[in-house]
């Protein structure tokens, strides 16, 4: 499998978010990344790791693909919780057909 082959290596990232989540006419806020993603297991297994410096958090996504039903399974705890939020599922082949990329409840 190679679906997230373009991920692989380390990145820096930009990132920005609203100042006030639930107002979307506040101002964005811009802040640095790093992105550090490596396939294993022939690529049927990716872990991903975010960290934002001048933050102080970090997040990691476990992608398992599982053959039987073509799907991907998706992970991801953080550095201060360590919990995940799923695993959520979704059919990468019917996401690409369609011109995007959705990993969720299936």
């Amino acid at each position: 499998m190679n679906d997230f082959d373009f991920l692989a290596g380390t990145w820096g990232v930009a990132n920005r978010w609203r100042t006030d989540f639930l107002d979307d006419s506040s101002e964005w806020e811009e802040f640095p990344g790093v992105s550090e993603a490596a396939r294993h297991f022939d690529g049927t297994a990716r872990i991903d790791e975010i960290t934002f410096p001048t933050k102080g958090f970090a997040g990691l996504t476990l992608r398992l693909y599982h053959p039987a039903t073509r799907h991907w399974s998706c992970t991801g705890p953080d550095l201060d919780h360590r919990l995940a939020d799923g695993p959520h599922q979704a059919d990468l082949t019917a996401a690409i057909d369609n011109r995007y990329l959705w990993i969720g409840d299936s």
